[in-house]
Formats: structure tokens, sequence, C-alpha cells
């Protein structure tokens, strides 16, 4: 690492250039009177803060340097970052500072999963110092793609518009649908079979809904019942062509 490598992180930039002291003279000896004096002032003046340099703060250095010591101890990278800057200074605090954003140094694993400093779960990407062997790591997830289905994904039974009998994990349920309520509603409704929270836009979005993939119509389901065995044999019996034509 470079000796001024803090000295990257802390740019100073001028934002706004201090506006120009003109004059305005006529040539007319007698009205020249105030021709020492400048035609344009600024109201502020020209010690205001916002004609001075101001710091401006850019960690993309320091996260590609951290980047490539992935797989190397955290005493050694860490070493190397003291030795090219001092804690004193203040591009040295900014630049340790920034250290405890991009790399996480209180890593629990807790039942197989990272869990971070603050008790949430790392996410793909981040770098974390390894609580065993203290190297330093990055966090790989297997990506998650989310596969629309096209068909129903439990076998189901249409009664109506509002009712219908599903099969969930070996088990048939008893099914009531209602409306996805507007705006004006402020407790929002839980659908029992998605498990999402259902909100006023899911009203009209379509794209990538789940309430119209699933229920296709704009409805969550509102109660959730497990149907008997003499109930579902009279289901059976009087929706076999349904049954039939599903299978």
């Amino acid at each position: 690492m470079k000796k001024d490598f803090s000295k990257l992180l802390v740019q100073r930039s001028r934002t706004r250039i201090a506006a120009r002291v003109t004059r305005k003279t006529c040539k007319h000896p007698l009205l020249n009177i105030h021709d020492d004096l400048p035609f344009h002032e600024p109201i502020r003046g020209r010690d205001s803060h916002r004609y001075r340099k101001e710091s401006h703060e850019n960690r993309a250095p320091l996260k590609r340097f951290l980047q490539r010591r992935v797989g190397c101890h955290w005493d050694e990278v860490f070493s190397e970052i003291s030795a090219s800057a001092s804690f004193d200074s203040v591009n040295g605090r900014k630049l340790f500072d920034g250290l405890t954003y991009d790399v996480d140094r209180n890593v629990r694993i807790v039942d197989g999963k990272l869990v971070g400093r603050w008790g949430y779960e790392l996410y793909s990407g981040e770098l974390y110092v390894h609580p065993s062997t203290g190297i330093v790591m990055r966090c790989e997830k297997p990506r998650k793609r989310w596969r629309q289905h096209k068909h129903f994904p439990w076998q189901t039974i249409v009664v109506d518009d509002a009712h219908r009998y599903l099969k969930i994990d070996g088990l048939w349920y008893f099914i009531t649908l209602s409306p996805i309520p507007g705006e004006e509603e402020h407790e929002r409704p839980f659908d029992l079979v998605l498990k999402e929270t259902a909100w006023h836009t899911d009203r009209e979005n379509r794209s990538g809904n789940k309430f119209f993939r699933f229920w296709d119509a704009a409805v969550y389901a509102s109660g959730k019942r497990q149907a008997g065995k003499r109930e579902m044999l009279r289901v059976f019996a009087e929706y076999a062509e349904q049954l039939e034509e599903a299978a």
C-alpha cells in the first residue's frame, strides 16, 4: 500500500467558484466618484463557507484494496494499512472508520449461518474476518432465482370464485378467498396460504404478482380450515370431472 493512500480517500474539491468582482466606470470624470468600489459583491461575502474547499470521501480505492486481500490474515492486512496512515491524522481516522463498515470483524456462526455485528445474517459479497482462522473472507451465497410457476403448485378443487379446496403437504384444506382491500384500509391482510402480506398495489400490478399468479385474481386467502375425510369423500364424488381434467 502506498504511503499517501489515505489522501486518496479524502479528496479536496471546490463546490462553487467565487463570484467575480467587476467594475463599471463612466467616461465623464465627475461621475467616476465610486470608480474604486466594486460594482457586484456577493451577499454572504467572499469568505462564505460555500466558496471554501470541502472534503469528499472516496472509499472505492479502499474497497478494491480489501477485495485483493481476500484470503490473507487480518493482522497482516491491518498492519499494512497502519503503516501507510496514522490514526492521529484526520485522513487516517477516516481510513480506519471505513474499515469498520467494509470489513465485519465480529462475525459469529449460529446454526451454520454467518451472523454479523448487528445480529443479522451477512449478505452475499460482504467481507468479514473468520472467527476461527482470522482470515479475510468474502461471503458467498448461491444466487436465488425466482421461478415463475405456470401452473398452480398444489392440487386444487375450485368450488366457486371465493372458495377452493387445496391439498398442501398431503392434507386437504378448505380455503376462503377475499378481495384485497384498497388504500383506505390501514390494517393490511395476510395470506394464510402464500404467507405474504397483501398491499393495495397488488390489486393492479400483475407483473410478478403472486396473488394474480396463484389465485388468478386480486384476492387473498383469508380463511384456512382442514377438511375431514367424510367431507372430502363427498367433494371427490361431486367434483370428479374436475379432478379428471386436472390429472
